[in-house]
């Protein structure tokens, strides 16, 4: 069986044009940092490199902050000219973010965010809300174009990169803001295994220093896959990706 997504985005005030949830939704997350502190069995903080041209995220620039009558979550970014104590990867102190990631894997549904940019604008820095999971697996090249008993995951159809191995990858960005210096329109990227799709929407009413309530909705439907079985299909463990 293979998954299909069906995507929505909105970005305005919260229950503004989004359609009804599904009869017998179940909240399963709610988060308000209303103690003042980031749960640890709920959130993680890495400390690690992140993509190219950067010197990574850390624990140290994430923080919860009490913003009038709410407490929020600030995720913190140095540019090239911070020289203070809190150094990233190789000890570089430049270009330094923060980022928390839930310990939980969620299914299809409703994800919602309160997000405030402005008052001023993060000049260099792309602020983002994303939904991700990944999973690598290998078989090694020598096995690359085998189905493999031990190492079901695998799946030489889905070979990309020569080398024996898969990629499980999942990513809806919702949105991607500040891409290039601009606001006013942010990207709604999505990732599937090996397929990608980005689209842009106009969010410059966002960037005005208020709260706003940023909704996606990731919908999966079965499609049978033409002489496959359920008996054919054996289950492997899923674990999560420490970023």
């Amino acid at each position: 069986m293979i998954s299909l997504t069906f995507l929505l985005l909105a970005v305005a005030g919260e229950g503004d044009g989004i359609p009804a949830l599904p009869e017998g939704a179940v909240l399963v997350l709610e988060e308000t940092w209303s103690s003042g502190a980031i749960d640890a069995a709920r959130w993680y903080l890495p400390r690690k490199r992140w993509g190219q041209g950067n010197h990574g995220v850390i624990p140290e620039n994430v923080r919860i902050e009490r913003r009038g009558d709410r407490a929020v979550l600030v995720c913190e970014a140095h540019g090239d000219r911070y020289d203070g104590p809190r150094p990233g990867f190789e000890g570089h102190p430049e270009r330094v973010g923060g980022v928390a990631v839930s310990r939980t894997f969620f299914a299809s549904g409703r994800f919602e965010i309160a997000l405030r940019l402005g008052n001023p604008l993060p000049a260099g820095a792309v602020p983002a809300v994303w939904t991700y999971a990944y999973r690598s697996v290998s078989v090694g090249r020598d096995r690359m174009k085998d189905f493999v008993a031990e190492q079901p995951l695998y799946n030489p159809g889905m070979e990309r990169y020569g080398d024996g191995s898969n990629e499980y990858w999942s990513e809806i960005d919702f949105p991607e803001f500040g891409k290039g210096g601009e606001f006013r329109r942010a990207l709604y990227n999505t990732f599937c295994q090996t397929k990608e799709h980005s689209l842009e929407f106009d969010v410059a009413p966002v960037a005005d220093g208020e709260f706003h309530t940023l909704t996606t909705e990731w919908r999966t439907a079965l499609e049978p896959l033409d002489g496959i079985t359920d008996a054919q299909v054996v289950e492997s463990g899923w674990q999560q990706m420490t970023l």
